[in-house]
């Protein structure tokens, strides 16, 4: 009963781990030592020119939420997005008048 429920769990953590580590090790393989900086990437991205500038999009793009959106399909169902703030909680910001 309890053994068994704390080894599953475990072996759930392990796994997830494991997905990670190797979400990120293919993410590393988008970077590059000339990416873009986030006002090269906002520029190009508003002009529709991202995916002519890099044709290895997202390689070399600069941003890792765009790198993971891209490969997240790939790892989709052992990595999955929080939508729902399960596992981290966004406090919003209040607006100044």
């Amino acid at each position: 009963g309890r053994v068994l429920r704390y080894y599953r769990l475990n072996r759930l953590f392990q796994q997830a781990a494991r997905s990670v580590i190797e979400l990120l090790e293919t993410a590393a393989q988008y970077v590059t030592d000339n990416d873009l900086d986030s006002k090269q990437y906002g520029k190009l991205a508003q002009n529709g020119e991202l995916c002519k500038t890099l044709p290895d999009y997202p390689k070399g793009v600069g941003s890792d939420q765009t790198i993971i959106r891209h490969l997240q399909p790939r790892f989709h169902p052992r990595v999955k997005v929080d939508y729902n703030y399960k596992l981290a909680y966004r406090k919003s910001r209040s607006k100044k008048a």
